[in-house]
């Protein structure tokens, strides 16, 4: 097979890439110019109160109760005057949620609490508000007694520190407005940022008429030299230690716990065991990578596929005669696994789309409805290749050559999906943080479009697949288009769609963690699939020849 020639859709899949970079320099600078503020004082008709230093008469801050599930702004308020050191704030125009009951407590003795709001907002005696430090839940209060502008309530927590101060309100997550800083030099510089390495990408295309992300790949190994082989060696450690250490242990006893729940047996849930130990298991598989790297000078990962491969599995060893029968009957279980989880998933997706189209329209809402609508053509398509394997089969015309039907298959494909995926969410917590870290903005608005750009762009990769697709099967080689520029373009776009879409939520470090551990899913999930192919294709080295790269024109 001949290298895959050059196309528009090669320089459209780099400058997506290249974007995505831009947009990353871009965080740093923005977040540090947005501040928090809560809600600490709810008035009538919609009106509250916020710390006003800064703000002017007539400006306009996005509000957000910002959390997993709702992501954007829940409407616009407006600076109205300024009232002592706070500023009074009026919707500036409909709300997609309503503003809620927001107050303060103004005293503290022994377990009770005085707050500064009470009937003149419809609360009585038994309704619970939380407690808030900054975003963070602290607990609940009850009410006890409850008169015009003061309510007296019981702590139902133990606090640890003095609550004076601490805003209280009926809402699960804390209403906030985000004020945002850009004066025209930090805008000019996130331009810069953001676009600077498109432009770099652009002027090498156009004066060397290849690849730039090519250049930048040959640059970095000739800074190597020689130790360069040892490079994606030394990546592949961590990863090893990730996966043997920590992830599949845990989906092991996840895996434990669901089936005896589900059978109906005295529930086995292992993690407590195994929790306290698990920096441990890092330790010893991060260990044994390491030497096995230093002793043989091959991939620990490439050693151990092997060992678990589709090779020396017992459906490799099925005669001739047998095997298109006992293949379709196995992917019956692949089909009833997957697909009725994506079958679920498009449920939610039209689901979540009509809630959002039922609200006031933003641009933001617009863009999550346009995701939700992507993500729901994209499961179509699967749907596509699972349908036609099953009918293929029963009319004699399948083109299912082999199944990755090992343990090796099952999880590295199952942890993408809600079958695994807990155990992931499980180590690293959620990917979603207690403020937004890109409001508006040109970065904000980037992070829009290009978020939109790679959902597009995976959707198209999935169809480019056609009937074709499937999980943990061989059904033939696919080369044209996505497939020609990478060897697993859907794989790479869905871990920058998700890190890119997820990407507001990435308040501190540990989110950060939690939105790569996405990415890092999913090359497990392709380097398995690269495995596997390339015991189970006959043409398949011809293909990785041609097209070299992974996930990265020129550089991986």
């Amino acid at each position: 097979m001949t290298p895959a020639p050059r196309t528009w859709l090669h320089d459209a899949y780099e400058l997506l890439l290249v974007l995505v970079l831009g947009w990353l320099l871009t965080v740093p600078l923005h977040q540090s110019r947005l501040e928090h503020r809560n809600l600490h004082r709810t008035l009538v008709d919609d009106r509250v109160l916020v710390r006003g230093d800064g703000l002017e008469v007539g400006q306009e801050l996005p509000a957000y109760r910002f959390n997993w599930e709702w992501r954007v702004p829940i409407g616009v308020l407006r600076v109205q005057e300024h009232v002592g050191s706070d500023v009074l704030l009026v919707p500036a125009g409909p709300m997609h949620w309503p503003i809620g009951r927001h107050g303060r407590v103004v005293l503290e003795d022994a377990g009770t609490v005085v707050l500064d709001i009470g009937s003149e907002l419809h609360l009585a005696p038994g309704n619970k508000l939380g407690v808030y430090r900054g975003r963070k839940w602290l607990g609940d209060v009850e009410l006890l007694e409850v008169s015009p502008h003061q309510s007296t309530a019981r702590v139902a927590f133990s606090p640890g520190r003095p609550l004076g101060g601490l805003e209280v309100t009926e809402y699960t997550f804390m209403t906030q407005v985000v004020v945002r800083d850009e004066p025209w030099w930090i805008v000019l510089a996130e331009v810069a940022l953001g676009l600077g390495p498109a432009l770099a990408w652009l002027v090498i295309r156009l004066r060397t008429g290849g690849s730039g992300l090519a250049v930048v790949g040959e640059r970095v190994r000739s800074a190597f030299g020689a130790w360069w082989p040892w490079v994606p060696l030394a990546l592949e450690v961590p990863m090893a230690a990730g996966l043997f250490g920590a992830f599949l242990p845990s989906a092991i006893v996840l895996a434990l716990f669901k089936l005896t729940t589900a059978a109906g047996l005295p529930v086995l849930d292992l993690w407590p065991s195994f929790a306290p130990h698990q920096d441990l298991a890092v330790g010893l598989a991060f260990g044994s990578a390491g030497a096995w790297v230093v002793a043989t000078r091959t991939s620990f990962l490439a050693a151990a596929s092997g060992w678990l491969g589709w090779r020396r599995s017992a459906i490799a060893q099925v005669p001739g005669a047998w095997r298109a029968p006992v293949n379709w009957v196995l992917h019956l279980v692949i089909v009833w696994a997957f697909a009725s989880t994506l079958s679920h998933f498009l449920v939610g997706n039209l689901s979540a789309a009509r809630d959002l189209a039922r609200v006031v329209p933003t641009v933001e809402g617009a863009f999550e409805i346009a995701k939700f609508g992507l993500w729901s053509l994209t499961i179509l398509g699967c749907m596509l290749g699972y349908a036609h394997t099953v009918v293929a089969g029963l009319l004699g015309a399948s083109s299912l050559r082999s199944l990755d039907f090992t343990w090796a298959g099952w999880i590295t494909n199952a942890a993408c999906y809600p079958l695994l995926g807990f155990a992931m969410a499980r180590l690293v917590g959620g990917r979603t943080g207690l403020d937004p870290i890109v409001v508006g903005g040109f970065s904000g608005d980037l992070l829009l479009v290009l978020g939109l750009l790679t959902n597009v762009a995976y959707t198209a990769a999935i169809w480019n697949m056609g009937t074709r697709f499937g999980v943990m099967t061989d059904k033939g080689l696919v080369s044209h288009w996505f497939f020609g520029v990478v060897r697993h373009p859907c794989y790479a776009l869905e871990g920058v769609m998700f890190l890119l879409l997820e990407a507001p939520g990435y308040t501190t470090w540990h989110q950060w963690v939690a939105g790569l551990s996405i990415v890092w899913l999913y090359w497990l999930r392709s380097e398995r699939e690269d495995a596997f192919m390339a015991a189970s294709c006959p043409e398949y080295p011809a293909y990785r020849e041609a097209v070299p790269y992974k996930y990265v024109p020129g550089v991986w």
